[in-house]
């Protein structure tokens, strides 16, 4: 069975559950459900997927309200922050959050030398565990302009990992 055929198969199931668990964010859950179908297809035993797919939503809907949760600590549930508002502020709330996981120092010193719009990219979806449209909606950007900067991010930081290795 393709996988485009499992995704007509399962997803109407998998939405309805993932809405009673999430409600109108639904949509972004089911974004992570779907890559992780993807990623597990085949250790999924496709006889009988059921149990699993629904952990599987299960735990994205758990990251969603951790993340969310998350949000709400380091104020970042009001106005998105746009191209026009202070770095520093970003900044402030990002790193604030980024030296309670307590990164390891050479990583720090090389997220040191990216560009500061490519570092707060990599830092929220990394670090802290935001989704690429997530941290979109919170610059204000385009989700095409926050996957090309944490894929630059990450070459950059693995050259500069290599370098001082």
């Amino acid at each position: 069975m393709t996988f485009d055929k499992i995704l007509e198969k399962y997803d109407s199931k998998l939405r309805s559950f993932a809405f009673k668990l999430v409600g109108q964010s639904v949509d972004d859950v089911m974004q992570e459900v779907r890559l992780s179908m993807w990623k597990s297809k085949d250790r999924i035993n496709w006889d009988a997927p059921m149990g699993v797919l629904y952990t599987i939503v299960k735990r994205r809907a758990a990251d969603h309200w951790r993340v969310r949760d998350n949000w709400a600590k380091t104020g970042l549930t009001g106005q998105p922050i746009g191209a026009d508002a202070s770095e520093d502020m970003f900044e402030c709330i990002v790193y604030e959050e980024a030296k309670d996981n307590e990164l390891d120092p050479k990583l720090q010193q090389a997220l040191e030398t990216l560009n500061p719009q490519i570092k707060h990219c990599v830092i929220g979806v990394v670090v802290e565990g935001y989704t690429h449209q997530q941290m979109a909606d919170r610059l204000g950007v385009k989700l095409g302009t926050v996957l090309s900067r944490v894929c630059r991010g990450r070459k950059l930081l693995k050259k500069e990992l290599e370098r001082n290795g």
